[in-house]
């Protein structure tokens, strides 16, 4: 595979190449580049889709991400007691409640049961 166009001709990303400067990639060089490119794209979607914390509770943003659903699914499972609503800093002296928190085993209880 050439990476460069010969002397007079275009190639179209980088332009006309008028010194005739052209490089050869082993094929297998190339799938090597392909198979790592596709593992840090893969890594990544998993980052984007795994809940930030190995802890007990998630964030709803968390629950909804390990679900793959949006986070106003979470806020009805919650609302229909399917999830038991948790709050962090739950009964503090103000009476106001912290974020809303999800039990994880909770989460996986329910994926169970539907499958």
């Amino acid at each position: 595979m050439r990476a460069a166009a010969r002397t007079g001709q275009v190639d179209p990303r980088w332009g006309r190449m008028s010194d005739g400067f052209s490089l050869a990639f082993p094929p297998a060089l190339v799938e090597a580049i392909a198979a790592r490119a596709a593992e840090l794209v893969l890594e990544q979607l998993a980052d984007r889709r795994a809940p930030a914390t190995d802890g007990r509770w998630l964030t709803v943003e968390e629950a909804a991400a390990f679900l793959r659903c949006k986070p106003q699914r979470i806020y009805e499972l919650r609302s229909s007691r399917q999830l038991t609503p948790h709050y962090e800093g739950q009964g503090g002296a103000d009476g106001r409640r912290g974020r809303a928190l999800v039990d994880r085993q909770e989460l996986e209880a329910l994926i169970a049961v539907r499958k």
